[in-house]
């Protein structure tokens, strides 16, 4: 059956089948571990000892927590209990409704507060230890080996210098600029910082002697806000009343101590608040105490005069109706007279130019709202003088806070002189009920009814004073046992595990690290790496088939021509394999043969396989010519060093008839004839274009079974069109690893647009060392081996390709 050229066919569906060159099987990625699996472990383990390495010179921090009831039990301000009143006052609640709980966390974290704790725990001093092997730096909070006292550095510098004591009880003191001075231990030395004086403390041992001890002083406001920032105090979602604090700090005694003294500071501030209410009701009790006790001693002493005086019976039988009635008038007017007495007291507290300053808690006023107001301002006369404590005076809420307490103030004088004039008008009504009452009794003997009008003001006076010392008794109980709105649930504690760096997580995290570096210089090299090396590399860009694989030879091997008759190593075996191929391409009616090769670039190794292959051929008798048509180098006749001699220059110009003249016999191997390219022609195009290479190669295929054209690279110059004519079949040499994928698209192309006829590829110089080392495989180069591949190939190859007929042909 006539066999049609490869090329010829119109549906040619083989693109659909073409592999993704950028691919990367899942075979590619377990070969790729295999091999490099004592890389991988190596860099798994020097990743996992740099991340210990850097863990273990890290800092250490640590974290402390504490948990807190803020108090908040609920009080009614009108039971007239005036320990319950001031309570209520001391947690700064109006009416029934108490303040946040974050208004209690702000003054738990107040800048005033937070200062109070650096200065109580000397946060402005800090020392550090630099340790001998890792050189970590240490943070020495209650482990320092000296306390150094700056006499003459005030709390807002920023100072740092170094201490290295020596075991002979003297030190060196390094300031941060390079200058030093030496001292003694326990002495006051002069420095350019001043006076100082370092003191030996209980923790000063060997493992720091002569190893300096690096000494920071703070500015004590820069670490007041740095501690702000770093407590965290979030309310507990379990609880109404429960906050819980939090701190990260480089010494875990530091962290802990800090949240218990923040505790401390705020119940000291409120026990404060709430000793001083107590003692300004109780001044105030005081001298309502003493008036009283002066105004029971006058009305006594005017009831034993005048009864004396006047001698004067019982009265009960005249008029106890009246007498009642007046009496109960007379009381009343004397409690409104008291009411309007303090209310009056209280008006003189609320002069616009006095200071805000606390109003004392009364029961003798029975309006209810002006006791809200009073505890009104009050709250906000404590919350003004927090601000001021803190030094936010020109803060907005505190200018807000002093109009509300002016305003209030207006508004308390107001209600008290309406309240002084409505007491004023019930003392007329009930006077006028007194008058009526009196002039019902006029037949009372007039000294009888002043001495019971006595009496009954003594009475109201015995009354209140026994209520205001039962008050006071009250207040001289409650105040040793005055406690913080701070209870503390869980005390912050030393906590010896450091969080931060967590040395597992971090070694893990280095051997993920160092087990990814192989995989990622692996995929940049395969990235970054162009060149064609192996045939599955070729395969994955173009669908021209590959005769043969040509190794690299060993250094140590110079020749020319490798393939002999009894050697057995690698190269001869490849170009066996590929003189196997050859011979399954032969026509059927045993004409000759003729292969075209050609190259991308230059040095790719035609000349070397040509002639390798030709060589090959005459081991098995084949009659072979090799034809050296590079007219512009003469490769080959170079390589023979025959570039003189004539050939093909000589014969196409016409300077020669006889084409005999031309043929070199047995030149590179027995058996094989050359034709040189002869001496360099000035046209080389020309020449191959003329009749008389025509007449040359019909004369080489009626004598030998295969003619092997050394051609020059393609698309150089137009010499490698010109000789396609004269192909049976192309074959593209392409060099490892130093022909580049890029081109490869173009050799596709001349295989798609059928610019040669029945194109073919041999990979040259493959290196099979490392590509058993990239893909785990190799190929085993054995005499048995090597032709049953060959076998298998060079058959279907010379079916599709039609043993090499351009022309249609009878079935047989």
């Amino acid at each position: 059956m006539a066999q049609n050229n490869l090329n010829t066919s119109t549906d040619d569906l083989s693109f659909l089948e073409r592999k993704n060159p950028n691919a990367l099987s899942a075979k590619d990625v377990i070969i790729t571990i295999v091999h490099n699996l004592h890389w991988i472990i190596l860099c798994a383990a020097i990743g996992g000892v740099i991340a210990w390495l850097v863990s273990d010179r890290a800092v250490r921090i640590y974290e402390s927590h504490a948990k807190v009831k803020i108090q908040a039990v609920t009080r009614n301000l009108a039971d007239g209990n005036v320990v319950t009143i001031l309570e209520a006052v001391s947690n700064r609640r109006t009416g029934d409704a108490w303040n946040t709980l974050n208004d209690e966390i702000i003054v738990l974290k107040s800048e005033t507060a937070m200062l109070e704790v650096a200065r109580r725990l000397n946060l402005g001093m800090s020392y550090y230890y630099k340790t001998k092997v890792v050189k970590r730096v240490k943070d020495l909070y209650t482990d320092s080996p000296i306390d150094v006292t700056l006499l003459d550095v005030n709390e807002t510098d920023d100072i740092l210098f170094e201490v290295t004591v020596s075991p002979d009880s003297s030190y060196v003191l390094e300031t941060n600029d390079g200058k030093a001075v030496q001292g003694r231990l326990r002495d006051t030395v002069s420095t350019p910082l001043g006076r100082v004086c370092v003191q030996p403390t209980w923790a000063l041992r060997d493992l720091y002697y002569d190893s300096p001890i690096q000494v920071k002083h703070h500015n004590i406001y820069d670490v007041v806000a740095d501690y702000r920032q770093r407590v965290a105090i979030t309310r507990n979602g379990s609880a109404e009343w429960i906050i819980d604090l939090q701190l990260k700090d480089t010494s875990p005694q530091r962290a802990a101590d800090i949240l218990n003294e923040m505790i401390a500071v705020y119940n000291d501030h409120t026990i404060r608040e709430k000793t001083e209410i107590i003692r300004q009701t109780s001044d105030y009790i005081n001298t309502r105490v003493a008036q009283l006790d002066n105004e029971l001693g006058v009305q006594e002493a005017k009831i034993a005069s005048f009864k004396r005086e006047n001698q004067l019976l019982n009265v009960e039988e005249y008029g106890q109706a009246y007498i009642a009635a007046s009496i109960e008038s007379s009381e009343e007017v004397e409690r409104l007279r008291a009411q309007i007495s303090h209310a009056q007291y209280l008006q003189t507290l609320t002069s616009p130019s006095d200071e805000y300053r606390l109003f004392p808690i009364t029961v003798d006023i029975d309006d209810e709202h002006i006791r809200n107001t009073i505890a009104t301002y009050n709250e906000n006369v404590l919350k003004l003088d927090k601000y001021k404590e803190s030094g936010s005076s020109n803060n907005p809420l505190v200018q807000s806070i002093n109009l509300e307490l002016s305003t209030l103030k207006q508004n308390l004088n107001k209600l008290l002189a309406t309240y002084i004039g409505s007491l004023e008008q019930k003392i007329l009504v009930v006077e006028d009920a007194g008058r009526r009452a009196d002039s019902k009794i006029r037949s009372v003997p007039g000294g009888q009814v002043y001495l019971d009008n006595i009496a009954r003001v003594q009475g109201i006076k015995e009354g209140l004073y026994l209520s205001l010392l039962s008050k006071r008794e009250e207040l001289l109980i409650s105040q040793p046992s005055i406690e913080g709105n701070a209870k503390i649930i869980d005390r912050a504690r030393k906590n010896p595990v450091p969080i931060s760096p967590d040395t597992k997580r971090n070694m893990l995290i280095g051997i993920l690290l160092g087990l990814c570096v192989p995989f990622v210089v692996f995929f940049l090299c395969r990235a970054l790496d162009t060149k064609v090396r192996y045939r599955k590399d070729v395969e994955q860009y173009v669908d021209i088939p590959v005769l043969a694989e040509i190794p690299s030879k060993e250094k140590k091997d110079d020749r020319y021509i490798v393939i002999a008759d009894k050697r057995r190593d690698a190269v001869s075996e490849a170009f066996r394999i590929l003189r196997s191929n050859l011979e399954f391409t032969r026509k059927p009616d045993g004409s000759a043969t003729s292969w075209l090769f050609l190259s991308l670039m230059e040095n790719s190794g035609k000349t070397f396989i040509t002639t390798n292959l030709a060589a090959g051929l005459a081991l098995v008798e084949r009659k072979v010519i090799l034809l050296d048509l590079d007219l512009r180098k003469g490769t080959l006749s170079r390589n023979l060093k025959m570039k003189r001699e004539a050939g093909f220059s000589n014969y196409l110009s016409g300077r020669l008839n006889d084409l005999s003249q031309i043929i070199r016999h047995d030149v590179i191997a027995p058996g094989v004839d050359v034709i040189l390219s002869g001496p360099i022609p000035p046209n080389p195009a020309e020449l191959l274009s003329n009749n008389r290479m025509d007449e040359v190669m019909a004369y080489l295929r009626e004598h030998y079974d295969y003619i092997l054209i050394d051609a020059i690279p393609s698309g150089i110059v137009a010499d490698a069109t010109l000789l396609k004519r004269f192909a049976d079949v192309t074959v593209f040499i392409l060099r490892s690893r130093m022909i580049d994928r890029r081109m490869l698209p173009d050799l596709q192309a001349l295989k798609d647009h059928r610019e040669f006829p029945n194109m073919t590829i041999i990979l040259n110089d493959v290196d099979y060392k490392k590509q058993n080392s990239r893909y785990g495989y190799g190929y085993g180069y054995g005499y048995g081996y090597g032709y049953g591949y060959g076998y298998g190939y060079g058959y279907g190859y010379g079916h599709q390709y039609g043993y090499g007929s351009t022309e249609p042909e009878k079935e047989e």
